[in-house]
């Protein structure tokens, strides 16, 4: 007897969704890039500290409010990344089956998913990273290292974006690699500063000391 039950739609699962376009990372070119990364962060650091410090606009005393002032409109572009970023998810949700995030279309958003949460977790780490920095930095001219570093992020994310989005989303390392050589840096100047602070601490109490027992 022949069966009359009716064929359900197939529905698309996690496995049905296209793979990856970058299967596998090729580790010269991972290396290359991180190369790139590095002279570019040394480029906008070296070069825009020593060399380009007139276009740099400082904050205008050396004051806490002044320079916190200036790190915090610093972080206003980086703002605008992140937001542009989380814009471009939504319009791609509004406008594709991915409207609903149950009905198992989230590939259709998942590169630019991946985009927005990681440049959220940058920014993050920059902010808190910038705002430590200034926290220790007593002068103006030190206060360029702030500006620099948010300059370095915009552009280590704007590669990053154009990495992902090209043909083979490997060479979104390229931008990575600015991101984090930059974070890298401005730590290395919180440690020595820290560090330097602690030794100039420790010497004068050391000092006090002396004093005391004479």
């Amino acid at each position: 007897r022949a069966s009359h039950t009716r064929k359900l739609p197939a529905t698309r699962t996690m496995e049905d969704k296209p793979k990856q376009r970058c299967e596998g990372a090729d580790p010269t070119m991972l290396a290359y890039q991180g190369l790139f990364g590095i002279g570019t962060v040394a480029v906008i650091f070296y070069g825009g500290y020593n060399y380009c410090g007139c276009i740099v606009p400082l904050p205008a005393t050396s004051r806490a409010e002044d320079r916190f002032g200036y790190a915090l409109r610093c972080t206003f572009p980086m703002l605008l990344l992140l937001m542009f970023a989380a814009l471009k998810v939504m319009a791609l949700r509004a406008s594709s089956a991915a409207l609903d995030p149950l009905a198992g279309n989230e590939g259709i958003v998942l590169l630019h998913k991946n985009i927005l949460t990681n440049t959220l977790e940058q920014f993050v780490v920059s902010v808190m990273l910038m705002l430590v920095a200034t926290s220790l930095f007593m002068s103006k001219e030190e206060m360029k290292l702030v500006a620099l570093f948010a300059f370095s992020f915009m552009v280590g994310r704007i590669l990053y974006r154009s990495g992902y989005c090209c043909k083979d989303n490997a060479y979104r390392g390229f931008g990575m690699a600015i991101s984090l050589y930059s974070q890298v840096v401005l730590l290395a100047v919180i440690c020595y500063r820290m560090a330097a602070e602690y030794i100039s601490d420790a010497a004068v109490t050391a000092k006090a000391y002396q004093i005391l027992e004479f």
